[in-house]
């Protein structure tokens, strides 16, 4: 969206719109995860479906500053139900002792789909908006069939997955904040770490997802760098399963720091090279993201003696990703044009060398090398704009 957005705005409006698109989905997370329990996960998917379409419909009519914004309110409805849509409804199918096992698939496939549309991205921003709006129709229409004949939910709702909608909607409406801030108090400081990592990482994902299209549209290195868009995802599907082996045989807090430190430096360079460098550079940040990620949820487990709420930590956690995927397109809009593509970059790279400050003075409590028999269910972070 940022460079259909390019042409017809200035730079730090259409980095506000993208923000705030972000925020509304903030705002309507908790409506949303009601609609899912009440109406059914597969319709939501339909209507999530729908929406998705309804935006490509907008596009067919040429771009405009109408068709534009009215494509950019479509999309935060269906970007609405889709994850946590997605999810409940694979846990929902999956049969006992097999829910991890569909949520890596669904990972695994989401990466794949991210992986091949960065990399037609400098091929796909060049063609006319017509064009891109009919292949994305057919594409949806395929989607909204294979829904339709997918097998209905199973009527025991066991699909309640990481999302703020997994507690009583009444209860959470009023109590969520109070609730929250004892859980993150209570199992701090692995829990403020984790909040204050899922901020800044989703703030430099969201400056990159700005940025870089920008650059692809210019045609600067475009080739390599929809390639590069992809390699965040990849090298988690590459790592993922030698990073939690990591986790269960070092020193958390080492790790933690090691991660953090490989992200930071990672993320600052990033900005530097828009070459081949960029593969490498957006390969190692990732890795330290995920493997700093995962040290502290092991933490976090380790600190916890009742092992419950984690649906209330985890949506606390998501609330700040869907914060820094406010801030990261705003803060991208305004820098693009006063600093640069470079500097922009180097500047979410800087939040995260943030967090190394914040774990040097929160951390000096020793994390307990108890390795855990069974971990709780992490919250996938996504890598990309959603």
């Amino acid at each position: 969206m940022s460079p259909f957005g390019e042409r017809l705005f200035p730079l730090w409006l259409v980095g506000l719109m993208i923000g705030l698109a972000a925020l509304c989905q903030l705002l309507l997370d908790i409506p949303a995860g009601y609609m899912l329990d009440r109406y059914g996960y597969r319709r939501m998917l339909k209507a999530t479906t729908l929406f998705f379409m309804a935006a490509v419909v907008c596009l067919l009519f040429g771009l405009s500053k109408i068709s534009f914004v009215l494509s950019l309110v479509a999309s935060i409805f269906g970007w609405l139900f889709f994850g946590p849509g997605i999810s409940a409804y694979s846990v929902n199918q999956s049969a006992k002792g097999s829910v991890s096992m569909f949520l890596s698939s669904r990972d695994v496939f989401a990466s794949v789909g991210i992986v091949l549309a960065s990399v037609v991205v400098p091929f796909i921003v060049l063609l006319d908006v017509r064009l891109i709006a009919v292949l994305m129709l057919i594409i949806f229409l395929g989607a909204y069939i294979l829904i339709s004949i997918a097998p209905k939910e199973n009527p025991i709702n066991t699909g309640r997955v990481i999302h703020l909608a997994e507690h009583n909607p009444y209860r959470l409406k009023k109590n969520f904040l109070s609730n929250a801030y004892r859980e993150v108090m209570r199992l701090r400081p692995a829990s403020l770490m984790l909040l204050s990592l899922s901020l800044s990482a989703a703030t430099f994902y969201g400056i990159v997802w700005f940025v870089v299209p920008l650059l692809i549209a210019h045609q600067a290195e475009s080739g390599l760098l929809g390639v590069g868009l992809s390699i965040f995802d990849f090298s988690v599907v590459v790592l993922g399963f030698v990073l939690g082996k990591m986790v269960d045989m070092f020193n958390k807090k080492l790790l933690v720091f090691s991660g953090l430190l490989v992200f930071s430096i990672a993320a600052i360079c990033i900005g530097f090279n828009f070459g081949p460098l960029f593969l490498l550079l957006g390969f190692l940040a990732t890795a330290g993201d995920e493997l700093s990620g995962l040290s502290l949820w092991s933490w976090l487990y380790g600190i916890d003696k009742k092992h419950e709420n984690y649906g209330l930590v985890s949506g606390t956690i998501s609330l700040f990703e869907d914060f820094g995927w406010t801030l990261g397109p705003i803060l991208g809009g305004i820098l693009y044009g006063i600093v640069g593509p470079t500097w922009t970059i180097v500047v979410g790279g800087i939040i995260i060398l943030s967090n190394l400050i914040i774990f040097a003075c929160i951390s000096k409590k020793p994390i307990s090398l108890e390795i855990s028999v069974s971990s709780p269910v992490r919250l996938h972070r996504r890598r990309y704009k959603h």
